[in-house]
């Protein structure tokens, strides 16, 4: 592959792109149009490493890239069978909803025969009621219901400086 004017082996980009964090993938994927045809795939699919685990990075995933509708109902099931909870004021446990309110954005419908839960399903329907035209109305409304608490601006997660909210 060429840069400009600068010939760089295949390998040797493969080996850079292994040994990059996750945030860099998709920058360094869109360098060219090579590189953007080679890791386009890898990357879409690395979001399900992400579910449930690294919120700032499944959101820029899903973002920037296109899922089919049956892509995002697989994502939708997966994080709903894997969904964490969480401890606050070191009492109470509620449930890491962010995935699933992005998810419900993507326009994923869930539905009784994918969560087994009863309460979480209770909690999912809420979240797709005060769904809106646009993301600010929808979490102003979100914003309104103590039931979707740990979605809110000010939910405080013990032990976690690294929360990002919706």
């Amino acid at each position: 592959m060429e840069f400009n004017k600068i010939y760089i082996p295949e390998i040797v980009i493969n080996n850079i792109y292994e040994n990059i964090l996750d945030e860099e993938n998709i920058i360094f994927s869109h360098i060219n149009n090579f590189t953007f045809n080679t890791f386009r795939n890898i990357n879409k699919y690395k979001i399900f490493r992400f579910i449930n685990n690294n919120y700032k990075l499944f959101k820029q995933y899903l973002n920037t890239y296109k899922y089919s509708q049956i892509e995002l109902d697989t994502i939708g099931i997966v994080s709903a069978f894997n969904i964490k909870l969480i401890k606050s004021r070191a009492l109470y446990t509620y449930y890491d909803l962010r995935y699933i309110f992005e998810l419900i954005l993507k326009d994923v419908k869930f539905d009784k025969k994918m969560i087994d839960n009863e309460p979480l399903f209770f909690i999912i329907n809420t979240i797709e009621s005060y769904k809106t035209f646009n993301r600010f109305e929808t979490i102003l409304n979100i914003n309104n219901d103590m039931l979707l608490y740990p979605l809110h601006y000010n939910f405080v997660p013990d032990n976690n400086n690294t929360w990002m909210y919706i």
